[in-house]
């Protein structure tokens, strides 16, 4: 018959059994395909419903979802629409089964929305919340952040490096983060990888293994299909099963930093697509509101990216919908700006919306980690100064007596930084380009050096020389 509704589940094995029996005839007398999409989504959270109240024997629905699947099959709704768009119905309505109770309107299979005004007049009297930190003036909790870096340049390390710190309430490059439980959901590296990468972590904390057991959620993806969001048939990105056994786990643990290690592999969406992306960053915000903690995700830059060292690859959403952004990356060489590293590595924070942004770390591999560069005393960085500034008069020096012009330009091709920090003497002394930067700032600012005119005047020629000297 058709426009035939299903009728109400009845909450008893039999009624379960006979219910999947008839559904697909049921279905198929329904004249709107739509219609038979939305019936087959209603039976099944109606199903999920009675199952996850108990009120369902296991031995009727063991294998729910693959029972459904053959009702949708002999229904003909796999060959009128896809097996994707199926999947997707049946996903969604596990998904808003497992929210809670059965509360979702009837027609268009969403819960209702609902304005809620804020009280302002209250806080003439009580306190305004203080705003709460996974990790100070760094990752704000309730909310998402990203880190991004080139492949290989240590993400995950520092990543782990974060987890630990929380677990057992250690310091974190420079900062303090919050004591607390941590899931880590890495989608690249076996269990075993990541074991071998903890175990120096964990030394350098003084601690084992069995300090952290009940406190670091530790997973690998590396050998299953890690997806936590996809996109359906109508162009919106959704949770799939695994988001939803992420969010109950988050929901029982209350971590207060979730990873997910890395968002090219949870992602199933286009992240040149601005709103696919807010849609994506939408559901980590509700893991990190579930958990009263924070999301932080590894991202990989593109190209460009890389090039204008934003870090940042796909759409600008990637920047304007999380609240905390940093971007870890290799420290460029004196020679050649574009090209040559160091083995030092510089983690920039490039956006936070609720505090001033942080330093930019230095940092070294040690022993396993990534460990702050040590920054040098007041005397210490006085007497580095004073070497920097003898080196430049003395290599400024020689250039003269060869006839060697060079320039204070930083456009020049002779430019003097450039120049003195490929020689053999710079290198030997551990002084780059842009400590001769500053000491040719200082020479000049002493009035030991000057910037002078030679050759034609209409060349406009400028070279520096020594004050006092021909």
């Amino acid at each position: 018959m058709p426009g035939t509704a299903l009728p109400p589940l009845a909450m008893t094995p039999e009624a379960a059994r006979d219910q999947l029996d008839r559904a697909a005839f049921l279905l198929r007398d329904l004249a709107n395909p739509v219609g038979r999409l939305t019936a087959f989504k209603t039976l099944s959270l109606r199903l999920r419903h009675a199952q996850l109240g108990g009120l369902l024997d296991d031995e009727v629905v063991l294998d729910l979802p693959g029972r459904l699947w053959q009702v949708a099959e002999a229904a003909g709704l796999i060959e009128e629409t896809s097996g994707d768009t199926v999947m997707r119905a049946l996903d969604l309505a596990f998904l808003e089964a497992e929210r809670g109770p059965e509360t979702t309107p009837k027609g268009n299979g969403a819960a209702a929305p609902s304005l809620d005004r804020i009280d302002l007049a209250r806080y003439d009297t009580e306190e305004i919340p203080e705003r709460e930190w996974g990790v100070r003036d760094r990752f704000p909790r309730r909310n998402v952040a990203t880190l991004s870096g080139e492949g290989a340049v240590g993400k995950s390390i520092v990543l782990l490096q974060l987890a630990v710190a929380h677990v057992l309430g250690k310091d974190w490059l420079r900062s303090m983060p919050e004591p607390g439980p941590v899931v880590v959901v890495n989608c690249e590296d076996e269990g075993g990888e990541l074991v071998r990468r903890l175990q120096p972590i964990l030394a350098h904390c003084g601690a084992r293994f069995a300090d952290v057991a009940n406190d670091l959620h530790l997973f690998s993806l590396a050998d299953r299909d890690p997806l936590l969001a996809a996109l359906d048939r109508g162009g919106r990105i959704v949770a799939t099963p695994l988001y939803v056994e992420l969010l109950k786990l988050v929901e029982t643990v209350q971590p207060i930093c979730i990873v997910v290690d890395n968002v090219a592999d949870v992602f199933g969406g286009n992240e040149i697509d601005r709103a696919q992306v807010r849609q994506f960053v939408a559901l980590m915000r509700r893991l990190a509101i579930a958990a009263n903690g924070y999301v932080i995700m590894s991202a990989h830059p593109s190209l460009n990216g890389i090039a204008t060292k934003s870090g940042l690859s796909g759409s600008t959403q990637w920047h304007n919908s999380v609240r905390a952004r940093a971007y870890m990356h290799h420290q460029k060489t004196a020679e050649n700006d574009s090209e040559a590293t160091t083995g030092t590595r510089v983690l920039e924070f490039m956006k936070s919306n609720y505090s001033a942004l942080a330093e930019q770390i230095e940092l070294q591999w040690s022993n396993g980690l990534y460990l702050p560069v040590r920054v040098p005393s007041g005397p210490e960085q006085a007497a580095a100064r004073a070497k920097a500034d003898e080196l430049f008069l003395t290599l400024l020096n020689r250039s003269a007596g060869k006839r060697e012009n060079l320039s204070a330009s930083r456009t020049a091709n002779n430019y003097a930084p450039f120049v003195f920090a490929k020689t053999a003497e710079a290198k030997a002394a551990g002084i780059g380009r842009d400590e001769f930067m500053d000491a040719l700032d200082r020479l000049i600012e002493a009035g030991k050096i000057a910037a002078e005119p030679y050759g034609p005047p209409k060349r406009g020629t400028v070279r520096i020389v020594r004050k006092g000297m021909p």
